[in-house]
């Protein structure tokens, strides 16, 4: 069997569009900017709190005939599999602070201070995820496959009320 075939030379046919364009892509980026109320901080020592919904999207497979060099045997022509996820994916975060000086300002809450910012955003998933000359196996879309990676929160200034969240989603279908 033959894995990892470059399906971007310049003969094949198809019935699939395969284009330079397309390539293997596990990653999908998002960035968000929150504003951080005046009179409130970061709360020290949390996380931000993260929900995604995967029930949008989808995957499919494809085939298109492919012709490849092949040693001692010059070109053969194989079956070239692709696995896509196609689709949106929606998310939800919530950014804890705290107000900078508690005596003036009461809560619903008790001594608990802290509320949440929350921001969405939708994203629009077509990739390309994995090549095969063999079939495809089936493949779940769920929180084991689909997971975010290098969250990170930042101060775009010491000073400065504004905060970047980002990080990337990352496709685990090898």
């Amino acid at each position: 069997m033959i894995d990892d075939i470059n399906p971007h030379s310049s003969e094949h046919s198809s019935n699939l569009n395969l284009t330079n364009e397309i390539k293997k892509n596990h990653h999908l980026p998002f960035s968000c900017i929150l504003t951080i109320p005046k009179g409130f901080q970061l709360k020290k020592h949390s996380d931000p709190n993260f929900v995604y919904d995967l029930s949008c999207l989808s995957m499919t497979k494809e085939k298109c005939q492919k012709f490849i060099e092949v040693e001692d045997c010059g070109r053969v022509e194989v079956d070239l599999h692709v696995l896509k996820i196609k689709g949106c994916l929606f998310f939800i975060l919530n950014l804890f602070i705290e107000p900078i000086c508690i005596e003036k300002f009461y809560t619903t809450q008790g001594r608990e201070t802290f509320v949440s910012l929350c921001y969405q955003e939708t994203l629009y998933v077509d990739h390309v995820l994995k090549y095969s000359t063999g079939e495809l196996p089936y493949y779940s879309i769920d929180g084991k496959h689909i997971q975010i990676r290098d969250l990170k929160v930042e101060l775009l200034n010491e000073s400065s009320s504004t905060v970047k969240v980002s990080g990337f989603f990352f496709f685990e279908y090898d």
